[in-house]
């Protein structure tokens, strides 16, 4: 990607927008939130200013409606802060597909899964879980399917589309990298059970993303692992996804080891086996990448 030399006051005026794109966010996000969650509200026979508790309906349609509303407070708000007032194509916040985006995709599923799967299976010989049943949802796990989608594309085009892809013209990437992944950190902050551990790791993830997204100027790894991270984590194998319980998961488990090797009530993101698991393929992916020719040429 061609560089951009900006003048100092260039910088203030871009670093200004990004800070203002964060309330910006916020203001949309509530609008929407008022007029879906109304719209909501009067189809199920309430009225337009109810109350989530008093809306009605199926909680699993309420749910999607929810990551629905983010879904579009997202794109609107790319929409302005992205390419409007930056002057950016919607493609170029990480939506290349130009040679090797489709093995992108698969890299993030199978990371995904080897990293949530190993979890696993370590905790399940070595006695720190138990499995109490297995039984398949086929609602549940379509409806998680289609909510955590939407998770890893609104936090993904939040973090690492549009403040890394912001933050790095303005400054060296390696800055740009370590901020949005605290950053990102951070936005969990108020997840029950949050502790240093899952702080940790969830940096850890977004260093893991952000490599990527530095390599490849694309967001196809990170949303793919970030949905196959909660997905495989919570709807398939039982665990609490940053702190949030998952309804008909495939399987049901007991954690009977410690908190900082299951990771207790967080979800297994905040083990210390995941810790070492995302040093290791952090490194393995940074080599993986260091020895791949540019795929923006």
């Amino acid at each position: 990607m061609e560089e951009i030399h900006l003048t100092r006051k260039q910088k203030i005026g871009h670093w200004l927008i990004i800070l203002a794109s964060i309330p910006g966010l916020v203001i949309i996000v509530l609008l929407f939130s008022v007029l879906l969650n109304g719209i909501f509200s009067l189809a199920n026979g309430g009225k337009f200013f109810s109350q989530p508790d008093n809306i009605g309906g199926p909680q699993f349609l309420y749910e999607i409606v929810q990551n629905f509303i983010l879904f579009f407070s997202v794109l609107l708000w790319t929409w302005i802060f992205w390419m409007k007032i930056q002057k950016n194509s919607f493609v170029s916040i990480g939506f290349y597909r130009n040679t090797g985006w489709m093995k992108e995709i698969i890299l993030g599923f199978v990371a995904g899964v080897v990293l949530l799967g190993s979890v696993f299976l370590m905790l399940l010989v070595t006695g720190n879980i138990r499995i109490e049943t297995i039984e398949f949802h086929p609602t549940s796990l379509a409806t998680n399917l289609v909510i955590f989608l939407l998770v890893g594309f609104n936090e993904e085009m939040i973090t690492r589309g549009y403040l890394m892809g912001s933050i790095k013209k303005l400054s060296n990437k390696v800055f740009a990298l370590f901020l949005v992944a605290v950053l990102f950190s951070l936005m969990h902050i108020f997840n029950d059970n949050f502790s240093l551990v899952p702080f940790l790791n969830i940096f850890l993830a977004g260093i893991l993303l952000g490599v990527v997204y530095i390599y490849t100027e694309r967001l196809w790894f990170a949303i793919s692992l970030h949905f196959t991270w909660n997905f495989f984590q919570g709807p398939v194998f039982g665990s609490q996804v940053s702190g949030n319980v998952t309804d008909g998961t495939f399987i049901q488990l007991t954690k009977t080891g410690s908190p900082l090797i299951t990771g207790g009530d967080f979800g297994f993101e905040g083990s210390l086996l995941m810790t070492f698991l995302m040093i290791a393929i952090i490194f393995a992916i940074g080599f993986y990448y260091r020895k791949m020719p540019d795929k923006n040429e």
